[in-house]
């Protein structure tokens, strides 16, 4: 179960938890930050991009190249009740694909997390994916290289998230996807032929 909600960031949290490897790095991403934050200083001001995990070195450096070494907060590792507790206060949670050969194939289980709590997500991976298949209407995404082109619908998912709370995120929830998988189970277990 989910621990009570937190309270949206007044900052504009781009926030992603668990471990940031090297092959999930969006260096285009955070071109589109940058530039977003070259015509916006207010958005530049009020942006937080928050690690909770490991993260890569070269990531951070990344992020620095691109001009948002400021904008950046590292938690490092925390137990599951704070890292629940940052995805419900995060504006918007980043869920980056592995920049790998079989990217379409890849369904992290972190999305269902993310999903159970009701933020916007800004996923970065294939549109003709796995991931494509599973995020709902109210996310984001935007396949690598096509960032650029994304900046507006990017900066209008932070202004609308203050608002954006997904109504049927429980069904996401560790204890909803459980009892899923248990009925498929119990209904295997009694019909095996059907």
């Amino acid at each position: 179960m989910c621990p009570p909600p937190e309270l949206v960031d007044d900052a504009w949290s781009l926030v992603h938890v668990g471990s940031m490897s090297a092959t999930r790095d969006c260096p285009e991403l955070w071109a589109a930050l940058a530039g977003i934050c070259t015509t916006d200083p207010g958005f530049s001001q009020r942006l937080k991009i928050r690690f909770v995990g490991p993260v890569d070195k070269s990531i951070i450096d990344n992020l620095a190249a691109a001009g948002l070494a400021t904008n950046v907060e590292q938690l490092g590792r925390v137990d599951h009740g704070t890292a629940m507790r940052e995805m419900q206060r995060a504006r918007v949670l980043l869920l980056p694909i592995n920049d790998t050969p079989n990217s379409a194939g890849i369904l992290p289980g972190k999305v269902f997390e993310y999903l159970s709590v009701g933020r916007p997500i800004l996923a970065v991976g294939p549109k003709n994916g796995d991931i494509a298949k599973v995020l709902g209407k109210d996310q984001l995404l935007v396949e690598r290289g096509d960032l650029g082109k994304e900046q507006g619908r990017i900066r209008s998912l932070f202004a609308d998230a203050e608002s954006t709370i997904i109504t049927d995120h429980q069904k996401y929830s560790r204890r909803s996807l459980a009892g899923a998988v248990a009925d498929l189970l119990k209904s295997t277990v009694q019909d095996p032929k059907g």
